[in-house]
């Protein structure tokens, strides 16, 4: 089941009217606590690292990945990390799903 162009238009034209109400980035939530909308992964220290078989990317993989990496810190979604990895590597997996692997 698919909606008319009419509802289409009209959800759009409510989204856009309403635009000033949805939070795009951590600047538009001066309220909400740090601990709340900050995501930290708990590593059991004595797991051994296993290397995944390295993809590489093609040009322009590797380019969208850098311009996602540039938006996501100029709007301060991500940052440096405190003590320098080992190991950093940003991966496209079978889905086109982009993510990062970090070894400290």
């Amino acid at each position: 089941m698919s909606l008319k162009k009419e509802e289409v238009d009209e959800i759009k034209q409510t989204l856009v009217n309403n635009a000033d109400l949805f939070a795009w980035t951590r600047a538009d939530m001066p309220s909400v606590s740090l601990d709340i909308i900050t995501h930290k992964l708990v590593v059991y220290k004595k797991a051994c690292p296993i290397s995944q078989k390295k993809r590489k990317m093609g040009e322009e993989k590797r380019i969208a990945t850098q311009e996602k990496v540039e938006k996501l810190l100029k709007v301060g979604f991500i940052g440096k990390l405190d003590t320098r990895p080992s190991l950093l590597m940003w991966s496209w997996s079978k889905n086109q799903m982009l993510s990062l692997t970090i070894q400290t």
